[in-house]
């Protein structure tokens, strides 16, 4: 408790000094007569300095994060589409870091160079029509390689797998994948998936027996307020007092 009490004094005691310092600053530039929107040259020529060693920081940062954990984080592609997609996020994280050294560099450089000097009135430039092509072809040409790119991986993956192909379904339910793998011909029983009524075919395969089950589910299923059964006898029982959720059952079914 005495460490907390402690600690939050602390922090009080910065605020306030912050604050008076702040109030000094105001009180030295009145007497001084300096106004806040000036800023001596020595102060700029720091700001552009500064501007080109956060841009060095930067780069480095970056390159050392790239070298060290990868640019992409990506494991080995467990397939053949896995190969193409990596593939085709390469040329996008290649063309996503050209852009972003360039418009950096162009950005603290500019601030560098540029920087405000005495005597040495700014250029008011407001449109350039040369500068509005460029930078919007440009951007067009790129979006519409990656583009073309996507679709061709995305037709290649999307298409008829070939003959040699191993084929697998997979039922996807939350926080969890079933997968079903053909056999020694490189077939896959029938299936329809109105067969997963049923508790014992999760994977709803179509044979004689599972539809047997099925149907014997559907008719009178134990605990099964959807069987054919139940709904005769509660429709035909004049007494039968239905419950919301039944009646609403029934207007789905």
């Amino acid at each position: 408790m005495v460490t907390k009490l402690v600690i939050l004094l602390v922090i009080v005691l910065g605020v306030v000094a912050l604050a008076q310092l702040m109030r000094v600053y105001e009180l030295s530039s009145k007497l001084t007569k300096k106004v806040e929107s000036d800023i001596s040259n020595r102060d700029n020529r720091f700001n552009a300095k500064m501007m080109i060693a956060f841009m060095v920081a930067l780069f480095g940062g970056f390159i050392w994060l790239m070298l060290k954990y990868g640019y992409t984080g990506r494991g080995v592609a467990a397939s053949v589409h896995g190969k193409e997609t990596d593939w085709l996020l390469d040329v996008n994280f290649w063309i996503i870091i050209f852009v972003f050294f360039v418009t950096n560099a162009l950005l603290f450089g500019f601030a560098y160079k540029y920087v405000k000097k005495p005597g040495v009135k700014a250029f008011y430039f407001t449109h350039s029509n040369k500068l509005e092509i460029w930078w919007t072809v440009i951007p067009a040409i790129v979006l519409g390689v990656i583009i073309i790119f996507g679709l061709r991986v995305w037709n290649t993956t999307t298409d008829t797998a070939s003959k040699e192909a191993i084929r697998v379904e997979l039922f996807s339910k939350q926080f969890d994948w079933t997968a079903r793998y053909s056999g020694l011909d490189n077939k896959l029983g029938r299936f329809d998936y109105k067969l997963t009524k049923d508790d014992n075919n999760p994977l709803a395969l179509m044979t004689t027996q599972t539809i047997d089950s099925a149907i014997l589910y559907m008719q009178d299923g134990k605990d099964n307020k959807k069987s054919i059964n139940y709904l005769e006898s509660t429709l035909n029982d004049p007494n039968a007092i239905m419950k919301e959720e039944d009646r609403a059952l029934m207007l789905v079914e």
